[in-house]
């Protein structure tokens, strides 16, 4: 049971580190938020309810790879970073899982040697 549980777990750890690598391939971010906002200021009123600009923000702490807090996105651009802050979410939760399957694993083996069903050759 025990032997199968690691199977089960090393399968998984594998597939979860191709679909990590696949993530780095295309691109991410972490520990940044999209922020929306309407035109403000003397922008016409149109502007201000249809428009919007979007905000790069780093988190506490942080700097942006421009060495900035902040940075301005244009409405073209505002979809591509969604998706490549997504994918940095994705990425995380993925690096979480890897850990814990990783822990598991090693106390699975550890067991095992201390039961003396591994061999140390």
């Amino acid at each position: 049971m025990a032997a199968r549980k690691l199977i089960d777990i090393e399968q998984e750890i594998e597939a979860l580190q191709n679909r990590s690598q696949a993530i780095r391939e295309a691109g991410y971010l972490q520990g940044v938020r999209l922020e929306k906002s309407p035109a403000g200021g003397t922008a016409s009123l149109s502007a201000k309810q249809e428009s919007r600009y979007g905000r790069l923000r780093a988190g506490r702490g942080r700097l942006l790879d421009n060495g900035k807090r902040s940075q301005y996105v244009s409405l073209s651009q505002i979809d591509h970073f969604e998706v490549l802050i997504d994918r940095g979410r994705r990425l995380k939760k993925i690096e979480q899982r890897l850990e814990k399957l990783q822990r598991d694993r090693t106390q699975i083996l550890t067991q095992a040697a201390a039961w003396g069903l591994l061999d140390n050759g």
